[in-house]
């Protein structure tokens, strides 16, 4: 949806500002220019409320009454349940996300004119990326505990098989158990227990 233009503004340096019919309507893209002072900077801070989703603080009992496409209009009532999809570049956009240019201790904020929704899905990523990292590590925990006692239990077998080996040698070798033969071996053993 798009914005047609300003019905009516009583806002910043407008006072009573009716749209005329010698004003054309705004297009997907606008650029305004003018002299200083001319109101360029009130009307992107009336549109840029609606990006923003809040008022501007300078103005906060101003108010203003826009024309969509559709015909329906938003006022100042509108700012932060609307969902006019708008992006707006003014000089408070410029001193918010380049204020290096304004003070030399500043820091160069990162944007992108994708909107908002870009901060949105990086914070999401960022968050899954931590779940995804602390799940990884609860796998490599199982995994290092599984390899312990895989470990263990291929250590129990070897001492059980080693144990067998050595009691059917002594059973083998017993003047007692002379009936067992001399070819006992483990595996008799196995069977003699099962």
């Amino acid at each position: 949806m798009k914005i047609l233009k300003f019905n009516e503004i009583n806002f910043g340096s407008y006072k009573n500002f009716k749209w005329g019919n010698n004003l054309e309507e705004f297009k997907t893209i606008n650029i305004f220019y003018g002299r200083n002072y001319s109101g360029k900077t009130t009307l992107s801070r009336i549109a840029r409320s609606f990006e923003l989703k809040k008022h501007n603080e300078d103005f906060l009992d101003g108010n203003f009454k826009i024309k969509l496409e559709d015909g329906n209009f938003l006022t100042q009532n509108d700012v932060i349940k609307s969902n006019l999809d708008i992006r707006v570049y003014n000089s408070d956009f410029v001193k918010e996300n380049l204020n290096y240019l304004y003070d030399k201790k500043g820091n160069i904020k990162g944007f992108k004119s994708i909107g908002e929704e870009q901060k949105n899905i990086k914070e999401i990523i960022e968050k899954r990326e931590e779940i995804l990292a602390k799940r990884n590590e609860k796998l490599k925990n199982i995994q290092i505990n599984q390899d312990d006692i895989s470990k263990k239990q291929q250590d129990k077998i070897k001492t059980l098989n080693e144990n067998l080996t050595n009691k059917a040698k002594v059973i083998k070798s017993s003047s007692n158990l002379t009936k067992q033969g001399n070819d006992y071996n483990k595996k008799n053993l196995e069977k003699d227990l099962i």
